[in-house]
């Protein structure tokens, strides 16, 4: 049987998978997370990228015909992983390639391992496999338009319909009739009682063979736009479905939403609900541009929703195009609900969301049942907004979306004391909207982002435009009310009259000149006439204190060099950018403290350039000089083979704040130089690591690792050529391996600053031992092997640290039984909570040394319960929505992978621990395990007839206090039936019959603190 295709989160530091070829690693910098699997992803180039915990690069090996490229890779402060081939920095620097095509983090999240979707020209199309391929892409890229990701986008009724006052819309027969809704989403259960008869039409975008809703969401939003149930009816129960499914279980592919957005225009529908988003740039992405055309082409209003992200700056695209009415989400006292995204909109400060609605605990249709389910979201305000203006659309077929959005936003009841960046206008109000006869052109008014300092700023004016649609005229009395400094915001007139069946238009102006508080202000402006109120959102940004950083890049010729990559990131400010080329680069950061990173390229190789501190207190030039960058040289002690990768990786760490980046050179480092701009700091500040990987020529299974730490810079002029007798010789027996198995086998450095380096791995063959020569000095040593068997299962280890003396020769055996649950050091916590969430990634599987590990299992099972009662079940360890007073918990972990190995058939272990959760605050989760340590044998056993000691390990993390092991047992019929152990101190009693064949363990331990912890091991070892 082949192993299953899951893979157990090893929680790795570092790792590289190859089957008969090396490759070699980038730098391995903290972990965002405390379990991930070993993924590899394979880049627009055609080149693989090794990720492990926590997205960490660990190895990169180029694609066909690239063995001599050069790859920068980096990874800021807010955990993305940046990896660019040298070759595209030309294409990206010109603005023709779209950044998320070289972000792994993004890449892994989308599941986007081993294909490229793009889209080019509106279009989907495969991206390369191969040299030419990319060669070609490239040459497109420079004539045609720009070549984006086809990124993965993702799915964001009782009394709410009521909360919104749609029944007084129903009274008065306004249901929306024969007003053409499309829900462009997971696709509809038209069999649903609640929605029979209201689908018209119904197209397949998707992978899926039909439109068969298997999600869930698309038929939830559908029936609380449209249900015709008596119990939890929609909002417009008159209107006619059309069913575009764009989304699959793991989300939407750009490309499907895109088609999927056209042809429901193109059917005719007036308003188009999409509950989905994603991540929001400066840019205009072919989202928003489509949501723009569309609308304008069409007239349909597009009613999207903001995300579930939470943060201010969060509302995702595409609800932050210009025409699209994008929904927030309130609870059902109107307060916002926690997980709505907020403004402003990315690049101008833009308004956004612009109305809310409510999106906590919404019942509504379940997907193949009679039965309904609730569910929260943003997804879930969206749909009320949808319906909402198909009753609008009903009442008045001739206005245009611009009109429905005016309606709907003028009407709605803000919630007090919320920005109106964080709720727009407010939550709608149909009952108030049905009666609404003004209209204005503009929901809101943006007015700007304004540049810092603000003596010199220039007033900017808008417009605001009624439209009277009676036989008579109204005069408006107009306000303007804000929390902005007095005179910032301002109106032409405080009286404006709308002749009949016309327009008149108001005049808005935002002066950033005024005031001394930088931020960014709302307002609202008040037209009001009798019964009649229009109001519309102003919002103008005063820009924080911010300079032009200027950074002057200059050749190793003197001059402008042909490409380059810099990333600045902020130390003590919330502030990054990623810039592409060569010459004078400008960019506008706030005041704050950076570090600097430019590569710059030249005919002969890479010059790395670090300005660790930038201190920007004003407009500043940096130059990033690639003269002032020295040779890097690393010879090993005897001829090399066919494969060799050199490696530089450096830390830069300011408080809370680490910033990693590396270069990985295949062919070595001799085309490699790197300087430090600006005098030394502390080792905890800044550290470097500087690692050469090769293959002895002369001697097969034996490689050299050769690294060299740098506390407080770069690798300044770094010239190594040890002799054999400086290194420490480490032979290596890998347990596990069978004849058919494939294995390899690599030595990850960590200095002593905290900087570690990746690894190239190298095939070793069944029967052999792997010979490392190691550099010691300030340094440890990681072993790491991967093993693919011929039944398609895979295991990984990783060991445990490990120091070395030079001219010593070491034995080390790796991937050795027991394999169970450990907490071994790590720069992160296993299990952490912050605020609501809580995540749990207990590495199951770590061999003998103590290390981690994993592999691949047939089943994976994580549960939490709270106070008894179950929270959630994943096959990961992340769990939302963690209600926050302080109670007790139980999480269970349990996987089986029976059908693939031999040992450690089946691994499980529970923890109950008390936890409270803050909002905004990370707290590490106490927890322990229990780990035995067997004398075996090299087939990992025991003899069989034989009392033997069983060594007992506890390791813990957070606030545990002592851990008291309170028992252990063990089966010889693998779990059928235990009986106790002797245990004196850190060792147990267990005799082995004759005729046992295995030996499963159960462990049990109690902290200080109260906590517990149970292991289970079913094969633990062999008897024999």
């Amino acid at each position: 049987m082949r192993g299953n295709a899951k893979v157990l989160g090893a929680a790795f530091a570092a790792l590289a998978l190859t089957a008969g070829t090396a490759t070699a690693a980038a730098a391995a910098p903290r972990h965002a997370s405390p379990q991930q699997a070993i993924d590899e992803i394979t880049l627009v180039t055609g080149d693989k990228v090794l990720l492990g915990q926590g997205q960490q690069v660990v190895a990169i090996q180029p694609g066909e015909g690239r063995r001599g490229m050069t790859f920068k890779t980096h990874r800021g402060t807010d955990g993305h992983t940046t990896v660019v081939p040298k070759d595209a920095f030309g294409p990206l620097a010109a603005g023709r390639l779209d950044r998320r095509l070289f972000d792994v983090t993004t890449l892994l999240e989308f599941g986007y391992r081993d294909r490229m979707p793009l889209i080019v020209d509106g279009q989907a199309r495969l991206g390369a496999r191969s040299a030419n391929d990319w060669a070609a892409l490239k040459a497109q890229a420079g004539s045609g338009d720009k070549i984006w990701l086809d990124g993965i986008r993702q799915p964001s009724l009782d009394r709410s319909v009521a909360q919104i006052g749609a029944p007084a819309a129903h009274q008065r027969g306004i249901t929306g009739k024969g007003v053409k809704v499309a829900i462009v989403d997971t696709g509809v259960d038209e069999n649903h009682p609640d929605l029979k008869g209201q689908q018209i039409a119904e197209k397949n975008f998707t992978t899926d063979p039909d439109n068969t809703d298997k999600v869930g969401h698309g038929t939830h939003v559908g029936s609380t736009v449209a249900s015709v149930g008596a119990k939890y009816g929609g909002v417009a129960p008159g209107a006619q479905l059309i069913d575009a499914k764009v989304c699959v279980e793991n989300g939407c592919q750009e490309s499907w939403i895109l088609d999927g957005m056209r042809w429901a225009a193109e059917q005719g529908a007036q308003v188009v609900n999409m509950s989905l988003g994603g991540g929001d740039t400066p840019e205009i992405d072919p989202l928003e541009q489509a949501v723009n055309e569309l609308t304008a082409k069409y007239g349909t209003l597009f009613v999207i929703a903001a995300g579930n992200s939470g943060s201010p700056g969060s509302v995702s695209s595409p609800s932050t195009a210009e025409a699209a009415l994008s929904v927030g989400a309130v609870d059902r006292d109107d307060s916002l609900a926690p997980f709505s995204s907020r403004g402003p909109r990315a690049g101008d400060s833009g308004l956004k969301p612009e109305v809310t609605a409510p999106g906590v605990g919404i019942v509504a249709a379940k997907a193949g049942t009679t039965d309904h389910l609730a569910a929260s979201g943003t997804s879930m305000a969206t749909p009320h907004v949808a319906g909402a203006a198909a009753l609008l659309k009903q009442q008045h077929p001739e206005w245009t979306p611009a009109q429905l959005k005016s309606a709907l936003a003028t009407t709605a009841k803000p919630t007090p004391g919320v920005s109106a960046f964080d709720q727009g206008a407010g939550r709608i109000d149909v009952a108030k909207a049905i009666n609404q006869v003004l209209t204005a052109d503009v929901v809101a008014v943006n007015l700007g982002r304004h540049e810092w300092p603000h003596g010199d700023d220039k007033p900017e004016t808008k417009s605001i435009t009624y439209t009277n649609p009676t036989d008579a005229d109204i005069t408006l009395d107009v306000k303007l009310t804000s929390g902005a400094p007095q005179g910032m915001l301002s109106l032409s007139t405080s009286k404006v009259t709308v002749p009949a069946k016309g327009t008149a238009a108001v005049k808005v102006t935002g002066d950033a000149r005024v005031g001394t508080q930088d931020a960014a202000y709302t307002g609202e402006v008040v037209a009001t006439s009798g019964t009649h109120t229009v109001r519309t959102l102003v919002g103008i940004d005063r820009e924080v204190e911010s300079y032009t950083l200027t950074i002057d890049m200059i050749g190793r010729d003197g001059q402008d060099p042909p490409d380059a990559l810099t990333f600045v990131d902020g130390l003590d400010v919330e502030a990054f950018k990623a810039i592409f080329g060569g010459g004078d680069q400008k960019v506008r950061m706030p005041k704050g403290t950076y570090v600097i990173d430019s590569s710059i390229s030249s005919a002969n190789g890479l010059d790395i350039l670090l300005q660790p501190t930038v201190n920007l207190t004003g407009d500043v030039t940096i130059k990033m000089d690639a003269r002032l960058a020295q040779p890097l040289s690393v010879k090993a002690p005897e001829p090399t083979g066919s494969f060799v990768a050199g490696e530089v990786a450096w830390k830069r760490t300011h408080g809370e704040r680490t910033v990693q980046a590396g270069l990985v050179s295949f062919g070595g480092l001799d085309r490699i130089s790197a300087g430090q701009i600006g005098g030394p700091l502390s080792p905890k500040e800044l550290a470097s690591i500087t690692t050469l990987h090769a293959n002895s020529a002369a001697d097969a299974n034996t490689y050299y690792r050769l690294s060299y730490p740098v506390g407080g810079s770069l690798p300044n002029g770094l010239t190594r050529a040890p002799s054999k007798k400086e290194l420490a010789r480490v032979e290596a027996t890998i347990g596990g391996l069978k004849a058919d198995s494939t294995a390899s086998k690599g030595e990850l450095p960590m200095s002593v600053h905290g900087v570690g380096g990746g690894s190239a791995l190298y095939p070793v063959p069944a029967g052999s031992k792997a010979v490392d020569y190691v550099t010691t000095e300030d340094l440890r040593w990681q072993s790491i092997v991967s093993i693919d068997h011929a039944n398609g299962a895979r295991e990984d280890a990783m060991s445990g640290y490990r120091t070395y003396e030079p001219g010593k020769t070491y034995q080390e055996r790796e991937n050795q039984p027991i394999f169970s649950p450990a907490l071994p050091e790590a720069p992160y916590p296993y299990a952490q909570r912050n605020g609501t969430q809580m995540l749990i990634g207990v590495p199951m599987l770590s061999d003998a040394s103590n290390g981690r590990g994993g592999s691949t299992v047939d089943s994976y099972r994580m549960a939490l319960y709270r106070n008894g009662v179950l929270l959630g079940e994943t096959d990961g360890g992340n769990f939302q929505n963690v209600p926050l007073p302080e109670a007790d918990f139980r999480a269970e972990a349990s996987l089986d992978r029976s059908s693939q190995f031999d040992f450690s058939t089946k691994v499980s272990a529970a923890w109950t621990f008390k936890s409270k959760g803050t909002p905004g605050v990370v707290d590490t989760i106490p927890l322990s395990v229990v780990r035995f340590a067997p004398k075996l044998d090299d087939n990992g056993a025991v003899p069989a007839g034989t009392l033997q000691r069983l060594g007992l390990v506890t390791q813990s993390q957070g606030d545990t206090g002592k851990v008291r092991i309170t028992g252990v047992q063990y089966s010889h019929d693998d779990g059928k039936s235990w009986r106790n152990a002797g245990v004196a101190g850190n060792s147990a009693l267990i005799y082995h019959p004759k005729d046992a064949k295995w030996t499963s363990l159960k462990a049990t331990a109690k902290d200080a603190k109260g906590n517990t912890v149970e292991v289970t091991v079913i094969h633990a070892y062999k008897v024999s």
